[in-house]
């Protein structure tokens, strides 16, 4: 035979978040076979006390603490919609940005308050309680600024953190002028936006893009620009950041349309059905990949 670990305790993320504590129970110790616990080799049943718990088996047992009456950990998220919807009583169109804290639905961005009527947003990042990064599917006209490309991203800065919401506030700014950075062509439409920590930004667009010398990116690819400037006068070195064929993502269903970074990992959705291996998502559906990144991406989803 072989050793080996003969418990397991097993449990989903949800679940994880309760556990309290584990241990092993020593109430019986690894022994030979001619120590074990029958009455083998003529051994005295009186050996055995049945009254207490040890020696009343080969193995250890697990002990595993939960506290069920505690609430699961669970990270609010924004998102976006493509068409007009209802959920949970709240209704939405696609110019709106959407809050859910675990339990309800709220408006975090009013998009008929600041927008042109038909506006759709294409890409988003609450970046702060008074600011958002965002950029559209189709060019339009705002207020203060002028025309924006739907390869701009532009800022939306709230006169208050209070006039985000349900009623909002605030006026625009050129974020990233996409012409400054190479986006020219219609398939270099921004659809994905993530703004890191340092200052750079993650983009993927809708089809294929060319930036630079020799980045050619696809829709299910993330460009990284490391941002020099920002604004109408935007400058910026472009990179692979992940390279979606690498990972199997080639199909078209399998275009990003989401992306975020959670620590080293990266959350993500795409604009219909994806498969890379033994995993699979929807349209609908935030998947989450740990690997490593650039322009030879590997990893698991």
């Amino acid at each position: 035979g072989q050793l080996g670990t003969l418990d397991y305790g097993l449990a989903n993320e949800s679940l994880l978040s309760q556990v309290t504590g584990v241990t092993e129970w020593h109430v019986n110790a690894d022994e030979p076979d001619a120590l074990d616990y029958n009455l083998d080799f003529g051994r005295d049943p009186s050996l055995f006390n049945g009254t207490n718990e040890f020696r009343n088996s080969d193995h250890a047992p697990l002990l595993i603490g939960l506290n069920l009456e505690s609430e699961p950990t669970f990270d609010p998220f924004f998102f976006s919609g493509t068409k007009d919807k209802t959920v949970d009583g709240l209704t939405f169109g696609s110019e709106d940005i959407v809050f859910f804290d675990g339990e309800a639905f709220s408006i975090a961005f009013d998009g008929s308050d600041v927008l042109p009527r038909r506006t759709a947003l294409s890409a988003f990042d609450v970046i702060s309680d008074t600011e958002i990064l965002m950029s559209f599917t189709k060019p339009v006209n705002l207020d203060g600024l002028g025309r924006v490309d739907d390869s701009d991203v532009v800022k939306f800065i709230a006169d208050a953190p209070d006039t985000l919401g349900s009623v909002t506030s605030g006026r625009f700014e050129m974020f990233v002028d996409g012409s400054d950075v190479a986006l020219n062509r219609s398939s270099e439409d921004i659809d994905a936006l993530n703004l890191l920590p340092n200052g750079d930004l993650l983009i993927s667009t809708t089809g294929n893009a060319k930036l630079g010398g020799n980045i050619n990116a696809k829709a299910q690819d993330i460009i990284r620009l490391s941002l020099t400037s920002t604004g109408v006068n935007t400058t910026a070195t472009a990179s692979l950041e992940f390279d979606g064929c690498d990972v199997n993502l080639k199909a078209r269903g399998e275009n990003l349309d989401a992306i975020a970074f959670q620590g080293d990992d990266l959350l993500f959705s795409t604009t219909g059905r994806w498969v890379s291996g033994a995993e699979s998502g929807r349209r609908e559906d935030a998947a989450l990949f740990t690997g490593t990144f650039g322009s030879n991406t590997s990893g698991s989803f």
